[in-house]
């Protein structure tokens, strides 16, 4: 590989921290909206508060619903077990 192409791959590949959050958000939406309605719904776990606003600033609160959110806890893990749990009921 030249120098070059090292170089953009770089630039690509790396996370710009300021970009994180919008980035996500881009990801997220295209990933629910390609669910159909009757099939699924997305459940997120360890969501932070930050996330959390964002979420209800662009109105996917809304979309997903709160009672498919589950907040970031201080135990790892805590969050994604409420998730499967609610999953499977």
């Amino acid at each position: 590989m030249t120098a070059t192409m090292v170089e953009s791959a770089r630039k690509r590949w790396s996370i710009n921290r300021k970009n994180i959050l919008p980035d996500f958000i881009a990801a997220f939406t295209l990933g629910v909206a390609s669910i159909p309605d009757s099939m699924a719904s997305a459940l997120l776990a360890g969501v932070s508060p930050g996330v959390m606003l964002q979420l209800e600033r662009t109105g996917w609160l809304d979309r997903i619903g709160q009672e498919n959110l589950f907040l970031a806890q201080r135990q790892w893990g805590v969050s994604a077990y409420q998730a499967y749990e609610a999953a499977l009921a």
